[in-house]
């Protein structure tokens, strides 16, 4: 099993290389198997929202559940990524807050704290500070 980074991930979903982006599918259609991080799941939803690309949340919600479904990939823990992923899919937070929750919820936490506003009002697991 190869890790893959983001880098090689987004060549792949985007398709904007002439040159990276081939490989890189070639790559990913290999019969090997990929570790994707949770921090590359995370960077991926960063890029595909950000100003070279301008997805939409439901977009890269799509984007995560075909990595997710892709038999070749391999996670550190799929449920957790599929848990933030839900709360993203149906909230306004970024996925990497949502993400935040369902892990510290897995670790034991009770509750969160937070500054941001957005994620408390989507998640009363996040109590919002003043």
């Amino acid at each position: 099993m190869k890790a893959l980074d983001t880098n090689v991930l987004i060549r792949a979903i985007a398709n904007d290389d002439p040159s990276e982006s081939p490989k890189a599918q070639k790559l990913l259609n290999e019969p090997d198997q990929f570790f994707i991080s949770d921090i590359v799941f995370c960077e991926v939803v960063w890029v595909l929202r950000g100003k070279t690309y301008r997805q939409s949340r439901v977009q890269v919600a799509n984007v995560l559940n075909q990595i997710l479904n892709t038999d070749s990939f391999v996670f550190k823990d799929k449920d957790l990524l599929r848990s933030a992923l839900k709360a993203y899919a149906s909230g306004e937070a970024d996925f990497a807050d949502h993400f935040i929750a369902a892990d510290a919820r897995q670790a034991g936490c009770a509750s969160g704290l937070t500054y941001d506003h957005t994620l408390s009002h989507d998640d009363p697991f996040f109590n919002s500070l003043p």
